[in-house]
C-alpha cells in the first residue's frame, strides 16, 4: 500500500474512531449520516485497498489498533474483521 494511501487510511480511522466517540456504532452512524454517497464509496474503496495490501493480517490489525481508540478485546473481534464489517455497513448505506 502506497504511503499516501496509508495516510488516507490513518485519517479515516483516526478521524472517525477517536477518543471522544460514544461508541463505534454511534461514530459510524454519524459518519454515514454526515457524508455523501460519493465520499462513503471512496472510503469503502480505500478500505478495500487496505484489505488487499500485501501486509500480514497481524500488521493490518496493528495498524488499525494504532490509529483508533477502540479496545478490541472488549469487542471480541479482531480489528481486520471489524473493519470488514464497517465496510459492509458503508456499502449497505450506499446501496439504500
Amino acid at each position: 500500500m502506497e504511503a499516501n494511501k496509508k495516510m488516507e487510511m490513518f485519517q479515516f480511522l483516526a478521524g472517525i474512531f477517536h477518543q471522544d466517540i460514544e461508541s463505534t456504532e454511534k461514530a459510524l452512524e454519524e459518519y454515514l449520516e454526515e457524508n455523501s454517497t460519493e465520499v462513503i464509496k471512496q472510503d469503502a474503496e480505500l478500505i478495500q485497498q487496505f484489505m488487499d495490501w500485501e501486509a500480514s493480517e497481524n500488521e493490518k490489525n496493528e495498524f488499525i489498533e494504532q490509529h483508533t481508540w477502540i479496545y478490541f478485546p472488549e469487542m471480541k473481534q479482531p480489528p481486520i474483521s471489524w473493519l470488514r464489517d464497517v465496510k459492509s455497513l458503508m456499502l449497505k448505506k450506499v446501496n439504500e
